[in-house]
């Protein structure tokens, strides 16, 4: 009988000489090459002030729909299994916005959700307050991380092994199952970013400032039952889960370095799965570490940029949910 993982593999569909193909592609990059397509990939650094305020309010505006299904469905007289279905979809939807969020943060990490350097800084409450995470602190890792991709000195070892992603297969029903039943993830944002997002000191006054005026105005509208359903719920129990895969997907089983183009795995998916963990076009990971420099929204670009005129340069890329569970299976083998 197959189990889960022998279906996982199969549906990536792989031919035995399309693996065959990728294994003779250009893994490593001569200085002189790599500075070479850099040049040429510069033609998609262009950055926005108008389209970081649009990225930014389109998440907002999602949450804000939500909270208008979720009060339209619990004063409306429909079927229990209705209602339920209705508001835990929104609650989905609304920690996708959560993680959209997330994905904004991250780019003005690098200073490339706005043009104007500052704003970056400066607008960060918008982006990180809600899931608690400061900009400063998270540069100060995120810089690591880039720095130390895929060696023991990357500081993201530390919650790869809080975890078990080095034993993604082995441990799958575990991470997927058992730890999300006794809600370990919701756990480990707690003790992992909520907590330090209060203790590290940065920018404590407007912090305060931010969640005073957010927990006013949801006591002067009386809005608490709302304010739990679209936004505690998702952020404690949703958000950490689709944190956990994401963080997983871009890395795991993968050797890559910083100056590599395969140290991250360019996720493309249809766009329920987009929406879900990859909002923004955060899907293109392995290229990011390489040109970071570049909004993620013209990153889609400059991969079929890449791949049109590059085409014996080694990436990795996946297709689907299942081609990505398959490509973390096949590292543990």
């Amino acid at each position: 009988m197959k189990t889960i993982f022998d279906k996982i593999q199969e549906s990536q569909g792989d031919a035995p000489g399309q693996k065959q193909d990728e294994s003779e592609k250009q893994k490593t990059i001569s200085p002189e090459l790599a500075k070479k397509i850099r040049s040429e990939l510069q033609q998609f650094a262009l950055k926005s002030n108008l389209y970081g305020i649009y990225e930014v309010s389109s998440d907002y505006l999602i949450l804000l729909s939500s909270a208008l299904l979720i009060q339209w469905t619990l004063v409306t007289a429909l079927p229990r299994a209705v209602q339920t279905f209705m508001i835990a979809l929104s609650m989905v939807v609304s920690a996708a916005a959560l993680k959209g969020l997330n994905n904004l943060i991250h780019q003005a990490c690098h200073y490339t959700l706005y043009a104007t350097k500052s704003w970056n800084d400066n607008l960060q409450f918008l982006t990180g307050y809600l899931i608690f995470r400061d900009l400063e602190s998270y540069r100060l890792f995120h810089s690591l991380h880039h720095k130390y991709l895929n060696t023991e000195l990357d500081p993201e070892n530390a919650y790869r092994t809080r975890w078990l992603l080095g034993h993604f297969k082995t441990r799958f029903w575990t991470i997927v199952l058992i730890r999300p039943l006794f809600l370990y993830y919701t756990y480990d944002f707690i003790k992992y970013s909520v907590i330090p997002f209060w203790t590290n000191g940065i920018r404590i006054y407007e912090k305060l400032t931010f969640w005073l005026l957010l927990i006013l105005c949801i006591h002067l509208t009386d809005t608490w039952l709302l304010f739990s359903l679209v936004y505690v719920v998702p952020v404690f129990v949703i958000y950490p889960l689709i944190t956990a895969f994401v963080e997983a997907s871009e890395h795991i089983g993968l050797s890559g370095m910083a100056t590599d183009l395969h140290g991250g795995r360019n996720r493309h998916y249809g766009w329920i799965a987009n929406f879900v963990f990859h909002r923004h076009n955060e899907g293109n990971h392995g290229l990011h570490h390489w040109v970071a420099h570049i909004p993620d929204r013209h990153l889609n670009a400059a991969f079929e940029f890449l791949k049109k005129n590059y085409p014996n340069i080694y990436m990795i890329e996946s297709h689907s949910l299942a081609e990505t569970l398959g490509q973390m299976f096949d590292a543990e083998k």
